[in-house]
């Protein structure tokens, strides 16, 4: 259920890459997975990338969905290191951001708990800060569902 989203090479819009190991810049980005290896994905932010750019990897709900709900919560891990860095997001199917956090978090795994979605699906938006030093990563994604929303 995971797409580019809205990635188009005519526009400033991008996709989210799949690694495992070091993202090929120096002084950014993940040396490894979430948990010492695996995969994650992140957005490379090196030339020819500007600043502000998007990022976008979207969720289309089916885990939810599928049983007749939408998107509670989700949980993951993100990594946000380089002098660069500009603002990763969490938005609803609405496209409101529901989380966010920008700048340097230091060359560490954060982990992000209990995210309030409260939607249909929802996605990762990645925002290019001023430089090439601003590769941001996400790994290991728990999404919950809950209730279906029924319309008033």
């Amino acid at each position: 259920g995971w797409s580019p989203g809205s990635a188009d090479p005519t526009t400033n819009n991008h996709a989210f890459k799949k690694k495992e190991g070091r993202t090929p810049s120096s002084g950014t980005g993940p040396s490894a997975g979430a948990s010492g290896s695996g995969p994650y994905v992140f957005a490379e932010t090196s030339w020819p990338r500007v600043k502000g750019d998007l990022f976008t990897l979207v969720y289309d709900g089916s885990a939810c969905s599928n049983t007749g709900m939408n998107i509670s919560t989700v949980a993951f891990q993100y990594h946000m290191y380089g002098k660069a860095m500009g603002e990763l997001r969490v938005t609803n199917a609405a496209g409101e951001a529901v989380w966010s956090q920008s700048g340097d978090k230091g060359n560490s795994w954060q982990a992000a708990e209990e995210v309030n979605v409260t939607s249909p699906s929802f996605a990762f938006e990645y925002t290019r800060g001023n430089g090439w030093k601003g590769d941001a990563a996400v790994a290991q994604v728990t999404v919950s569902c809950g209730k279906q929303v029924l319309p008033r």
